[in-house]
Protein backbone atom coordinates (compact mmCIF):
# COMPACT_ATOMS: atom_id res chain seq x y z
CA UNK A 1 0.00 0.00 0.00
CA UNK A 2 1.01 3.19 -0.84
CA UNK A 3 2.67 5.92 2.10
CA UNK A 4 0.72 8.87 2.94
CA UNK A 5 2.14 11.70 0.38
CA UNK A 6 3.65 9.44 -2.01
CA UNK A 7 2.31 9.06 -5.56
CA UNK A 8 0.57 6.08 -6.11
CA UNK A 9 1.91 4.54 -9.17
CA UNK A 10 -0.91 2.04 -9.60
CA UNK A 11 -3.30 4.88 -10.18
CA UNK A 12 -0.82 6.65 -12.40
CA UNK A 13 -0.21 4.08 -14.56
CA UNK A 14 -4.08 3.22 -14.40
CA UNK A 15 -3.95 -0.43 -13.52
CA UNK A 16 -5.15 -2.15 -10.51
CA UNK A 17 -2.33 -4.08 -7.50
CA UNK A 18 -3.39 -7.43 -9.27
CA UNK A 19 -2.12 -6.56 -12.69
CA UNK A 20 0.60 -8.92 -14.51
CA UNK A 21 3.62 -7.50 -16.16
CA UNK A 22 1.77 -7.52 -19.68
CA UNK A 23 -0.82 -5.12 -18.31
CA UNK A 24 2.12 -3.25 -16.64
CA UNK A 25 3.90 -2.99 -19.77
CA UNK A 26 0.97 -2.24 -21.93
CA UNK A 27 -0.30 0.50 -19.52
CA UNK A 28 3.34 2.14 -19.10
CA UNK A 29 3.73 2.20 -23.22
CA UNK A 30 0.51 3.85 -23.46
CA UNK A 31 1.10 6.01 -21.43
CA UNK A 32 4.65 7.00 -22.46
CA UNK A 33 3.67 7.18 -25.77
CA UNK A 34 0.96 9.69 -25.16
CA UNK A 35 3.04 11.94 -22.49
CA UNK A 36 6.69 11.91 -24.25
CA UNK A 37 7.60 15.81 -24.10
CA UNK A 38 8.62 14.62 -28.07
CA UNK A 39 4.66 14.39 -28.79
CA UNK A 40 3.19 16.09 -26.01
CA UNK A 41 5.64 19.14 -25.56
CA UNK A 42 7.98 20.14 -23.14
CA UNK A 43 5.56 20.72 -20.43
CA UNK A 44 4.94 17.04 -20.36
CA UNK A 45 8.47 16.01 -19.07
CA UNK A 46 7.95 16.02 -15.52
CA UNK A 47 4.59 13.29 -15.78
CA UNK A 48 6.54 11.55 -18.30
CA UNK A 49 9.31 11.35 -15.45
CA UNK A 50 6.86 10.19 -13.20
CA UNK A 51 5.63 7.39 -15.79
CA UNK A 52 8.88 6.18 -16.22
CA UNK A 53 9.79 5.86 -12.48
CA UNK A 54 6.70 4.31 -11.93
CA UNK A 55 7.65 1.43 -14.33
CA UNK A 56 11.06 1.17 -13.03
CA UNK A 57 9.56 0.48 -9.52
CA UNK A 58 6.82 -1.72 -10.48
CA UNK A 59 8.46 -3.85 -12.94
CA UNK A 60 11.38 -4.82 -10.44
CA UNK A 61 9.30 -7.84 -8.43
CA UNK A 62 11.90 -6.79 -5.28
CA UNK A 63 11.19 -3.16 -5.38
CA UNK A 64 7.57 -3.55 -6.16
CA UNK A 65 6.75 -6.25 -2.98
CA UNK A 66 9.17 -2.93 -1.21
CA UNK A 67 6.65 -0.43 -2.62
CA UNK A 68 3.84 -2.15 -1.58
CA UNK A 69 4.77 -2.70 1.75
CA UNK A 70 4.80 0.93 1.96
CA UNK A 71 8.92 0.76 2.16
CA UNK A 72 10.68 3.86 0.83
CA UNK A 73 12.12 2.55 -2.86
CA UNK A 74 14.43 4.09 -4.29
CA UNK A 75 14.37 5.33 -7.87
CA UNK A 76 16.49 4.65 -10.08
CA UNK A 77 17.12 5.38 -13.81
CA UNK A 78 14.71 3.29 -15.82
CA UNK A 79 16.10 0.28 -17.49
CA UNK A 80 17.22 0.33 -20.64
CA UNK A 81 13.67 -1.21 -21.96
CA UNK A 82 14.31 -2.32 -25.47
CA UNK A 83 14.89 -6.00 -26.08
CA UNK A 84 18.16 -8.00 -27.01
CA UNK A 85 19.82 -6.45 -29.88
CA UNK A 86 21.20 -3.99 -27.18
CA UNK A 87 23.01 -3.72 -24.00
CA UNK A 88 24.10 -1.16 -21.73
CA UNK A 89 28.06 -1.49 -21.47
CA UNK A 90 29.92 0.38 -18.92
CA UNK A 91 31.18 2.78 -21.56
CA UNK A 92 27.79 3.41 -23.64
CA UNK A 93 25.49 0.52 -25.68
CA UNK A 94 26.67 -1.86 -27.45
CA UNK A 95 26.20 -4.75 -30.46
CA UNK A 96 25.37 -8.35 -28.94
CA UNK A 97 28.25 -10.78 -30.13
CA UNK A 98 25.68 -12.55 -32.54
CA UNK A 99 25.07 -9.23 -34.34
CA UNK A 100 28.90 -8.13 -34.07
CA UNK A 101 29.43 -11.27 -36.37
CA UNK A 102 26.96 -10.01 -38.70
CA UNK A 103 27.92 -6.47 -39.10
CA UNK A 104 30.92 -6.70 -38.87
CA UNK A 105 31.47 -10.07 -40.63
CA UNK A 106 35.07 -10.27 -43.05
CA UNK A 107 36.28 -6.84 -40.51
CA UNK A 108 38.63 -9.00 -38.26
CA UNK A 109 41.88 -8.40 -38.07
CA UNK A 110 43.95 -11.15 -40.36
CA UNK A 111 45.18 -14.46 -38.12
CA UNK A 112 49.02 -14.05 -37.29
CA UNK A 113 49.59 -17.54 -39.20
Amino acid sequence: MAGEGREDYYTLLGIGRDADARKLRTAWRRLALRWHPDRAGASATGLFQKIAAAYAVLSDPVSRAAYDRGQAVPIATPRLLWSEPLRVMPYGIGIEPASRRFFLKGMEKPSSR
